[in-house]
């Protein structure tokens, strides 16, 4: 008898410890609906993949450029206008994927590389009407680009597409053992082929649901992300998507370099069984561009580990080993505002960076479009002329594209 009471005293004190739970939880979320400026969530992972919010058209705060941005979606969650499905005659499309260098966040939506690339190739096009559609999504991977060109791109018809490799987020992102983001991944099986690392649908469901209908999950979890930072800067401890600078790799991203070689020719030939041409580009970091930066980086992996050594190019040269490898075409800006820099083509005194770190700036932007440009010109295009693209861009009635 009195062991029946315990229980039954038990159940109701922890049936009292869930009630509190939820009468904390429930005032909390009402304390963020009524008290807090409702959080604005940008990402959302989708039935596949990740895209952006749908639809949005609104001013958004960036941290790093320390201004506000207004930001327009589409229909699929991406920042560009609603393309036209399916694709009306006359119209050639490139398809830009990446990561938060393409979405540009900190940029107004008309200095986004892949406007002012459709602008340049529309300048000198009479008959051909060019689209390039942006379909960046911060904090992704390779891996998880892929999907949503088979699932979100691949609908759009595109006669070109783009793949921005981000050399310092990248390779963990698209790696399933290193990345802590909830993406769409890729790994081998036993057998050594690739394939999708399957979510749990329970938790990506309930994460839906609670980004849904829940300001307080939201909150709580853009808190967390700040403090992480913050705790990461004052540290000043080596992020290990810097460390694929060490010279020699670090065997941690062994895996990410053999997933890499895996996902691009298979990315490769989904593409050109689709019609269209597959290019891969680089998007830089201001400490691979800038000496001095590049030192400040070194100086502070010395603080750590004075026999450590550093190359900058070393992801670079193995990314080319891999395209070439495979024949996929490549362009590496790095080389490209490098070489630019050196010749006088850029400026010094436009920072390609705002602040010389981060994202591309305004300037940055501009100079990207210009280069892919002359890369689509030299690589995509062939001509009978023999004038320079600026020679034929020059004299009116030539037409480039």
């Amino acid at each position: 008898m009195m062991n029946g009471n315990f229980k039954t005293t038990r159940l109701r004190r922890l049936g009292m410890v869930c009630l509190n739970i939820v009468a904390v939880l429930v005032t909390l979320e009402l304390c963020c609906r009524n008290l807090i400026e409702t959080p604005f969530e940008l990402i959302v992972r989708g039935e596949y993949c990740r895209h952006l919010t749908p639809n949005v058209d609104r001013k958004v705060w960036n941290k790093e450029t320390q201004k506000f941005i207004q930001l327009q979606t589409n229909s699929l969650g991406f920042r560009d206008h609603e393309p036209v499905i399916p694709k009306l005659l006359g119209i050639k499309r490139i398809a830009v994927l990446g990561d938060s260098f393409v979405a540009a966040e900190q940029v107004p939506q008309n200095q986004v590389f892949t406007e002012q690339l459709e602008t340049l190739l529309n300048q000198n096009s009479e008959e051909t009407r060019w689209e390039v559609l942006n379909f960046g999504v911060p904090g992704t991977g390779t891996a998880d680009q892929h999907v949503r060109y088979l699932h979100h791109v691949h609908q759009c018809d595109p006669d070109i597409v783009i793949l921005c490799f981000g050399m310092s987020t990248d390779l963990v992102d698209l790696n399933p053992r290193l990345s802590t983001n909830p993406l769409a991944n890729y790994d081998f099986n036993e057998q050594g082929q690739l394939e999708l690392v399957q979510q749990s649908a329970s938790t990506q469901k309930a994460n839906n649901l609670l980004n849904e209908y829940s300001k307080l999950y939201i909150w709580q979890k853009q808190r967390l992300n700040r403090l992480r930072k913050t705790w990461k800067s004052n540290t000043d401890q080596i992020d290990v998507r810097h460390k694929i600078y060490f010279d020699p790799p670090l065997a941690k991203f062994e895996h990410s370099w053999k997933l890499l070689n895996a996902i691009l020719p298979m990315f490769r030939d989904d593409v050109e069984a689709d019609g269209a041409k597959f290019l891969v580009m680089t998007m830089p970091n201001a400490n691979t561009i800038y000496p001095d930066i590049f030192n400040e980086f070194v100086a502070k992996v010395h603080r750590e580990n004075a026999a450590q050594k550093i190359s900058r190019d070393l992801p670079l040269e193995h990314l080319e080993e891999i395209t070439t490898s495979t024949q996929i075409p490549f362009l590496s800006l790095e080389r490209t505002f490098r070489s630019g820099l050196e010749s006088g083509q850029i400026s010094q005194t436009e920072d390609l960076f705002p602040g010389r770190s981060g994202h591309l700036s305004k300037y940055g932007h501009q100079e990207a479009a210009k280069s892919l440009q002359q890369f689509l010109f030299h690589h995509f295009w062939k001509y009978e002329a023999k004038e320079t693209p600026q020679q034929l861009a020059e004299e009116p009635g030539k037409t480039v594209f």
